[in-house]
């Protein structure tokens, strides 16, 4: 299937394949160039399918002209053959979980979305009640864990849609059901006053951010946010595991030796050798001056030595106040025998 990214393609065409799954995405100025086009692309295509003992299955293919600004005809459609057999002719496909129509208005998508979404969330809040019926909060982090994300399910796809006003309703309209679920609300309420009684985001602002951070971490694009321009070399790219070599990967190897203070290192206590207890003023010999400290001791005395270290070695400020502001949040994230400080 890589095989086909290598095709030479005609301007304004590419090719956008997932497992078996192709699209062929054909940019013309007339119904002509765009015939022309595409029947030399899937002309490429089906040789090199047969290059490789592969077929297309003609009854699942199928052609859909996005009809923007009136310039194709659904009923006049481009003409794109495969192997002589002129292709079907939709105004809507389901490509990855997402159901693009010829508009791109993602009317269908939405529509279909509303459904699944009250389904899943009456099964949700069925099996909650019944197992977790006093846990008076458990379905707001439903909402968060389950239900949020999947409304928001190929925002990479329609998020710059979100200008329209109709795209912006249809994603608060599809947050009304779980939201009276959550306040326990009369159904008679508005949106807008369940969103802020719930104290949840609207759903079309919480897309605008998820938007934004694909646009960031994905296609590194730079994004606007009022006057504020973020760009995308200032923030880390997703790294692809699949894309390094086994071989590559870094280790953090485990022995009993002293940390020698020259790689990335994690020191633990809690081992209890000979009763005792090691703090983490031990470090301040190895001169580190940024490190991470696994505790595995709940005992205050530790974490005090972590903060004798901080204020010793001269930590920036901005890391002095957020190892201050967790410990007083006891935001700390706990294991099995105690706690991990960041630093």
């Amino acid at each position: 299937m890589d095989t086909a990214f290598d095709l030479p393609l005609p301007q304004g065409s590419h090719i956008q394949a997932y497992a078996d799954g192709i699209i062929v995405v054909i940019r013309g100025k007339d119904k002509e160039e765009m015939e022309t086009k595409g029947n030399a692309i899937l002309e490429k295509l089906f040789a090199l399918s047969a290059e490789h003992k592969l077929s297309f299955n003609i009854q699942k293919t199928f052609q859909m002209p996005i009809t923007f600004e009136g310039r194709l005809n659904l009923r006049n459609p481009p003409i794109i053959s495969i192997n002589n057999h002129t292709i079907q002719v939709v105004n809507n496909i389901k490509y990855l979980g997402v159901t693009w129509d010829c508009c791109l208005t993602f009317t269908k998508h939405f529509k279909a979305l509303r459904d699944k979404t009250d389904s899943l969330t009456y099964k949700l809040s069925t099996v909650a009640n019944g197992f977790y019926s006093k846990r008076s909060g458990l379905f707001r982090k439903i909402y968060y864990g389950a239900i949020e994300p999947y409304l928001l399910f190929g925002v990479g796809a329609w998020g710059n849609r979100l200008k329209l006003k109709k795209i912006r309703d249809s994603l608060n309209s599809l947050q009304r059901r779980p939201l009276i679920k959550i306040t326990k609300a009369y159904r008679t309420i508005s949106t807008e006053a369940l969103q802020v009684i719930a104290g949840i985001v609207p759903l079309d602002i919480k897309a605008k951010g998820v938007f934004g951070k694909f646009l960031l971490t994905t296609i590194n694009n730079d994004i606007k946010f009022g006057s504020k321009i973020f760009k995308w070399e200032d923030y880390e790219t997703r790294l692809d595991p699949h894309n390094i070599n086994p071989a590559d990967n870094i280790s953090i190897t485990y022995d009993k030796y002293k940390p020698s203070g020259e790689e990335i290192e994690i020191y633990t206590d809690g081992s209890k050798i000979n009763d005792q207890k090691k703090g983490a003023n031990e470090l301040g010999s190895l001169g580190f001056e940024h490190f991470l400290v696994i505790c595995m001791d709940r005992s205050s005395e530790l974490c005090k030595d972590v903060d004798d270290l901080i204020k010793k070695f001269g930590v920036y400020a901005k890391e002095i106040t957020e190892s201050e502001e967790c410990r007083k949040r006891k935001e700390l994230v706990k294991k099995p025998g105690g706690y991990t400080i960041f630093g």
